[in-house]
C-alpha cells in the first residue's frame, strides 16, 4: 500500500452477520416472482394461464412501494429498478405516450421507479452510501442531474425501531400493555406525521433543476427540514426501544416499571408551557439501553423507526413487496453477535416470545411480514435451515399460520458465486389470495401447496415426531464455552510428552467442518474435559489447568450472563458423556 492511500477492511459487525453479496442473477430471480404479481391485476395469483393477465397502468406502477430491509449494496433495489422500469415502458406504450429513443425512455422510467417506489435500509453506514452509488448509477442520465436518494436508503437497524404510530402515542412498544396511558409531554405525534407524510410526497418525484419545486437543491432543503420536524419524535421513539431493550423485552413487571419510567422521563425532557426541559433521565435510559452489551464497531444501537422514516407508506398499510438477501447468522451465533439483550428483543418483541435458537434470518422474515399490506409479496434469501427446527418454527411456521401463503420455494441450492461456499434457501409469498387453480412452484417442481419445510406439500399436514426407537442412536455433540478448552494435536502431543497424566483429561475433538472436509472423518483438533472432576482435583493437570487460567477465565468474566461469570473455571459445557475417548 503507498503512503497516504486508503485501505477498505470489513467492519467487525459486517464479518460476524454473515452479510453475502448477492450476484445479479439471483438478486433478479428474487425479484422477478416477487414483483411478477404486483405487475398485473389480474395476475399469476388469480389466473394460471398467463395470457390471461392484465398489466396494471403506468399510474398504478408508480404507485407501488418495494422494500430491501437489509439493503447491503443495493443489488435488489437495482434489480427492481430495472424490473419495474421496463413494465413501466410498456405501460407508456400501451397507453400511446412514449416519446423519445428506447434508451432514453428507459432511463426515464427508472428514474421515475427510483423516486416513487423503491426504498431501502441498513444498519451499516458504508452500505447506505454503497447503495445510494448503486442507485445514482442505474438512473444516471447524463443530460440531468443525480437523482435524488437520500430520503430513499435509510441508515439503522431493521429489526429496532417502531412501527405502529400508538408505540410513539403510549410510549411503550405494546401498546396493548400500556393500559391506556398517553404521553405526558406536549409533543404533537398526529400533527407532526401529517406533516411528514406532506414532505414526504413532495420528494417524490425525480430530479428536474428546469423546476424549482423539483431541483436538487429543494429536495435537500425538504429532507434537511424533514429530519429536523421528526427529530423530537425520533428521540422518545429510541427512548421506547432503549427503555425495553434493556430488559429484552420481557413482559413483567421490571418492563412495566421501565416503561412508566420512560414517561415521566419524555415529560421532563419534553414539558408543556414554560417549563424547564430536563433531559437528565431520559439520557440515562438511552444511554443504558442502547449501548451494546457485546463488543461491537457501534458505540450505540441505531434503531430504524419506520413510523417515522416512511410515514407517508405505513399510513397506507406497509409496502406492497420485501425483497432482499437478510444477514446469515446461525442461531446460536446471535448473542454473541449482538448481546442476550438483544436476541431476547427480538423474541419478544418480534416473535411474541417463540422460543428457540432461531437464525437470525427468521426474525428479518418476520419484521419484513410486519412492514407489509395485507396483500402483500415477499421474495427473500435465507439459509436452508429458514426450514427446519427452531428457525422454520419461529419463522415460517408463524407466518403461514398468520395467513401467508408459500407460492414458490428453492429448499437448497449452491451459491451462485465462487465467493462464499454455501447452500441457499428462497421463498416467494404472499399475505394476499391465491386462486384454488394457481399452482405453486417448489425447487421447479410444480406443486398444488408449499409447506413451510419448502417442499411440496403431500396429503398429511403437520411436523415430524422423533421417533422412540432412534433414542440413544446420535449424539448432538459438545458446546465449548470458551476456545481456551480446543488445542492443536501437536500441543496436546507436546503436553502428554511432558506429563502422560494429561491423557486423562484430553480428548479429540471432531466438529462439522472435519467431517465436511477431511475424508477420513478424523477430528483436527483436542479439547480439555476435567468432566466431573473438582477444581482442586483439575489443579493437579498442570499444563491443562494453566491454560483456562489463562484464556477461559478472562474471557467469561466479560459476559454478560451472570451465571456464566460465575461458573467454575473448569464448567466447560463440553461434557461428552458419549464415545469420551482419550487423546493419547
Amino acid at each position: 500500500m503507498q503512503p497516504g492511500g486508503q485501505i477498505v477492511v470489513e467492519t467487525p459487525s459486517r464479518a460476524t452477520a454473515g452479510a453475502h453479496y448477492t450476484p445479479r442473477s439471483l438478486a433478479e430471480e428474487v425479484v422477478r416472482y416477487a414483483l411478477e404479481p404486483l405487475v398485473f391485476d389480474p395476475g399469476p395469483h388469480q389466473r394460471p394461464n398467463s395470457a390471461d393477465w392484465v398489466p396494471l397502468s403506468s399510474d398504478r406502477l408508480l404507485d407501488l412501494k418495494i422494500a430491501d430491509i437489509a439493503c447491503g449494496s443495493g443489488a435488489f433495489l437495482v434489480a427492481a429498478a430495472r424490473y419495474l422500469a421496463a413494465r413501466l415502458v410498456e405501460a407508456y406504450h400501451r397507453e400511446q405516450v412514449a416519446t423519445g429513443a428506447p434508451h432514453e425512455l428507459y432511463t426515464q422510467a427508472i428514474r421515475k421507479v427510483v423516486a416513487n417506489c423503491l426504498y431501502g435500509a441498513d444498519i451499516n453506514a458504508m452500505a447506505v452510501e454503497m447503495c445510494k452509488l448503486s442507485l445514482w448509477l442505474v438512473s444516471l442520465d447524463p443530460k440531468l442531474p443525480f437523482s435524488f436518494v437520500d430520503d430513499k436508503v435509510l441508515h439503522g437497524n431493521s429489526l429496532l425501531g417502531l412501527t405502529d404510530v400508538r408505540q410513539l402515542q403510549y410510549q411503550h412498544i405494546d401498546p396493548d400493555a400500556a393500559h391506556g396511558k398517553m404521553m405526558l409531554s406536549d409533543l404533537d405525534v398526529d400533527g407532526v406525521l401529517a406533516r411528514a407524510v406532506r414532505l414526504r410526497r413532495q420528494l417524490a418525484s425525480e430530479v428536474d433543476d428546469a423546476d424549482p419545486q423539483r431541483s436538487a437543491t429543494t429536495k435537500r432543503r425538504q429532507w434537511r427540514e424533514y429530519q429536523e420536524l421528526t427529530a423530537q419524535l425520533a428521540d422518545v421513539a429510541d427512548g421506547v426501544v432503549a427503555a425495553g431493550l434493556r430488559l429484552g423485552g420481557k413482559p413483567g413487571r421490571a418492563l412495566r416499571e421501565a416503561y412508566e419510567n420512560l414517561q415521566i422521563a419524555v415529560g421532563n425532557a419534553y414539558p408543556g408551557g414554560d417549563e424547564e426541559p430536563d433531559r437528565t433521565m431520559l439520557d440515562g435510559i438511552l444511554a443504558a439501553g442502547l449501548t451494546p452489551t457485546v463488543a461491537t464497531d457501534y458505540e450505540r444501537w441505531r434503531p430504524l423507526h419506520w413510523i417515522l422514516a416512511v410515514p407517508d407508506v405505513m399510513e397506507r398499510g406497509g409496502f406492497d413487496a420485501v425483497i432482499g438477501n437478510p444477514p446469515f447468522l446461525g442461531g446460536k451465533k446471535v448473542s454473541g453477535a449482538v448481546g442476550l439483550n438483544l436476541r431476547e428483543w427480538l423474541v419478544h418483541a418480534l416473535a411474541a416470545g417463540a422460543k428457540g435458537h432461531a437464525d437470525l434470518v427468521a426474525y428479518f422474515f418476520l419484521r419484513a411480514l410486519s412492514l407489509s399490506t395485507g396483500s402483500a409479496n415477499l421474495g427473500l434469501i435465507a439459509t436452508n435451515t429458514l426450514a427446519q427446527g427452531d428457525t422454520r418454527e419461529v419463522g415460517l411456521d408463524r407466518m403461514v399460520v398468520g395467513g401467508f401463503t408459500l407460492t414458490r420455494a428453492i429448499r437448497s441450492r449452491t451459491w451462485p458465486a465462487s465467493s462464499a461456499n454455501l447452500e441457499f434457501a428462497a421463498v416467494w409469498g404472499t399475505r394476499g389470495e391465491v386462486a384454488p387453480g394457481v399452482s405453486r412452484v417448489a425447487d421447479d417442481v410444480v406443486a398444488g401447496r408449499i409447506s413451510t419445510f419448502l417442499e411440496a406439500a403431500g396429503r398429511v399436514d403437520g411436523h415430524p415426531i422423533r421417533l422412540a426407537e432412534n433414542a440413544r442412536i446420535a449424539f448432538i455433540g459438545c458446546y465449548v464455552l470458551g476456545m481456551g478448552f480446543v488445542l492443536h494435536p501437536a500441543e496436546a502431543a507436546e503436553w502428554l510428552s511432558i506429563d502422560p497424566k494429561n491423557a486423562e483429561v484430553l480428548f479429540p475433538y471432531l466438529n462439522g467442518d472435519d467431517l465436511n472436509s477431511r475424508s477420513n472423518s478424523s477430528p483436527s483438533r483436542c479439547v480439555i474435559d476435567f468432566y466431573d472432576r473438582s477444581e482442586a482435583a483439575a489443579e493437579e493437570y498442570k499444563l491443562p489447568y494453566a491454560r483456562l487460567l489463562d484464556r477461559v477465565r478472562a474471557e467469561r468474566q466479560k459476559v454478560n450472563r451472570k451465571a456464566l461469570r460465575a461458573r467454575s473455571l473448569i464448567g466447560n459445557s463440553a461434557r461428552c458423556r458419549h464415545h469420551r475417548r482419550s487423546a493419547a
